[in-house]
């Protein structure tokens, strides 16, 4: 005999119409409303006249003219320690350095090398070439301890990559293209798919790029059995210049980016200036000149390198190893800025009207030695 329970009440209406116990409100209970937040006129005072200092440029000063000069007004009084203010402001504007200083190369090979500073610049003392006066007293000059040696590191490759060799390399490409400047070997070639008609320019711009020692062959892709990849090609790169060749070799995609970039470039570019002549020269800053057709990613690349590989900020100098950086430096084509184009050094200081500002001082101060000090007079009054 089946189970005779009774049934649980599924009636819908039940949950509506049932007991006083279910027939209760379903809506949610209103929540309390937020306090209006109260205003706050100091506060907002502070918020909206406060300057954050941090790393506030200094604005340059303003130019004065001073028409009470000499103590010509009698209004015009000095003040305790002999200075009036104007002539401390008279004295630091000379002091400071302004667009006359000029820094040279030969005033950077005979310069004193004084300090490291905070583990990021070189502070030396060289001659200023503005005027006479100021060759003589010298100037105060930071120089940039990673731009520094970044600009060293930056020429030494190019000297390297634009020097031709004496005579060129037998080894050639398929293409039939040799280098005339100093190349790496590698030792297993570095493949890249390309299509028909990335070949196609490969082939009609392998010249420019063999001028600067890198060499590539066009072979048939090995897995185009299929009809979708029949037009399908490789590109292997056989030799590079030695300032890239490791970055390459440890990331191909850099490699392949800059190839493909640089033939495109050739491909839009209507005038196309002449192949690079690398014929023999003596010179080492010839390379300045030959630079002038290198492709932009190759300059790109080289100055990664020599940003990676220079002195960074924090690393500690001896004095003979900051001596031996401003010699180097010195020696650069272009040592008043980095690979980057950024500034190398900056004067802080020119000597040559530090002593006038000291003048200005001591002219003010005379006018007061004979006149009594405030301590006799308060031991005076005292009496």
């Amino acid at each position: 005999m089946p189970d005779a329970r009774a049934r649980p009440d599924t009636d819908p209406t039940a949950s509506i119409f049932g007991t006083h116990t279910r027939n209760k409100s379903v809506r949610l209970p209103s929540r309390p409303s937020t306090a209006v937040a109260r205003k706050t006129p100091w506060l907002d005072n502070v918020l909206d006249t406060w300057e954050n200092p941090v790393f506030k440029p200094t604005e340059k000063r303003i130019q004065q003219a001073n028409i009470h000069e000499d103590g010509l007004d009698p209004s015009h009084h000095p003040s305790r320690h002999g200075c009036s203010r104007f002539d401390i402001d008279r004295a630091f504007n000379q002091a400071s350095t302004g667009g006359s200083s000029r820094l040279s190369k030969e005033g950077l090979k005979n310069a004193q090398v004084i300090s490291q500073v905070d583990k990021k610049f070189i502070l030396v003392k060289m001659q200023s070439f503005a005027s006479e006066q100021e060759a003589k007293a010298g100037l105060l000059v930071l120089i940039d301890q990673h731009a520094a040696d970044e600009r060293v590191q930056v020429e030494s490759l190019f000297r390297e990559l634009c020097t031709p060799l004496p005579q060129a390399r037998a080894y050639k490409s398929q293409l039939g293209h040799g280098v005339l400047v100093v190349s790496t070997m590698l030792e297993k070639p570095m493949q890249f798919a390309i299509s028909s008609r990335e070949r196609t320019h490969f082939t009609t711009h392998a010249a420019r790029f063999a001028a600067w020692g890198i060499l590539y062959d066009i072979l048939v892709s090995a897995f185009s059995s299929s009809s979708l990849e029949k037009d399908k090609h490789v590109l292997s790169v056989t030799t590079l210049p030695p300032a890239i060749s490791e970055r390459c070799k440890a990331d191909p995609k850099v490699l392949i980016s800059f190839l493909r970039s640089t033939v495109w470039k050739y491909v839009e570019d209507a005038h196309l200036p002449p192949l690079p002549q690398h014929g023999y020269s003596a010179n080492k800053d010839d390379w300045v000149r030959r630079l002038a057709t290198c492709p932009p990613g190759l300059v790109d690349l080289v100055n990664s390198r020599a940003c990676r590989s220079a002195i960074m900020f924090n690393d500690t100098l001896e004095i003979e190893e900051c001596i031996e950086l401003v010699r180097k430096l010195a020696d650069c084509v272009f040592p008043f800025m980095c690979a980057h184009g950024r500034p190398s050094m900056v004067p802080l200081v020119d000597l040559g009207t530090s002593g006038d500002a000291g003048s200005v001082l001591s002219s003010s101060t005379k006018n007061v030695e004979n006149k009594t000090t405030f301590v006799q007079a308060w031991r005076k009054w005292q009496k």
